[in-house]
């Protein structure tokens, strides 16, 4: 799990997407509209977190 602060739901579900590359990652929780919370396989999530860092994200948190 990650949360990912400063991009929006619609962005994120994109990055999902783009991230799972055959694995899983996607939405588990909306905090808020700028504060989404991803989950899955590892390799997904942090390739998410990734992602949401190029696409101007103001931080990501990976989560136990």
């Amino acid at each position: 799990m990650a949360a990912i602060l400063g991009v929006a739901l619609p962005v994120v579900e994109e990055i999902c997407h783009e991230a799972a590359q055959g694995e899983i990652v996607e939405v588990a929780n909306v905090n808020s509209p700028v504060q989404v919370v991803v989950a899955g396989h590892r390799a997904a999530v942090e390739r998410a977190v990734r992602l949401a860092g190029a696409r101007g994200g103001r931080r990501s948190v990976l989560l136990p």
